[in-house]
């Protein structure tokens, strides 16, 4: 039977500064329903979700080349592709097109190595590139560049998939997860 390791409250840090445990929650295992009910802890929260790393996968959901999933992060409004390109590469985007804004990808999972917007048909290949416009010499001055996927952070643990909606993290995942991954390791 496996079991897990005692934690003892640590401070740890998230990425915005350091934190203690509720030593309340952590002696008892009761939550108070202010937790779940608060409007000043949710916006706290829906802050801190766009700077921290969020477990959102698995690999084996995106195991071969041209698979993707989408996943949103309903509480930062947030819609995020997870693509494996042909070289295996795994890549995460906004799912939102750039040209109008509109929504890229409306199923939950599949695989394709190339997404064509509802909207205009922009098409973007697994590395965020735009490939190709309808009509292209209707956009003078079009830089296909500047019109890629806009890409969102994305590690792996364990086989985990994490991604961190933040441009800039504070954190590598590695640094983000070391105090957990210390504690499993030679389980």
């Amino acid at each position: 039977m496996f079991a897990l390791p005692k934690f003892e409250p640590q401070n740890f840090t998230l990425g915005s500064g350091t934190l203690q445990p509720d030593p309340v929650i952590m002696s008892t295992g009761h939550v108070d329903t202010a937790v779940y009910t608060s409007p000043e802890r949710f916006a706290a929260e829906t802050e801190l979700f766009g700077k921290v790393w969020l477990n959102i996968a698995d690999v084996a959901d995106v195991a071969n080349p041209g698979d993707w999933i989408v996943r949103d992060v309903h509480c930062r409004s947030a819609s995020v592709l997870i693509w494996r390109d042909k070289q295996g590469k795994l890549r995460a985007f906004h799912n939102i097109c750039t040209h109008r804004g509109m929504k890229l990808v409306w199923g939950e999972s599949g695989n394709s190595l190339r997404f064509s917007c509802p909207y205009h048909a922009w098409a973007f290949g697994a590395d965020g590139r735009l490939k190709a416009v309808p009509d292209e010499g209707c956009f003078p001055g079009l830089d296909k560049e500047a019109s890629a996927l806009r890409p969102v952070n994305l590690g792996v643990w364990e086989g985990f998939i994490f991604i961190n909606l933040d441009p800039e993290p504070r954190q590598t995942l590695a640094e983000y997860l070391a105090p957990v991954s210390a504690r499993f390791q030679n389980l």
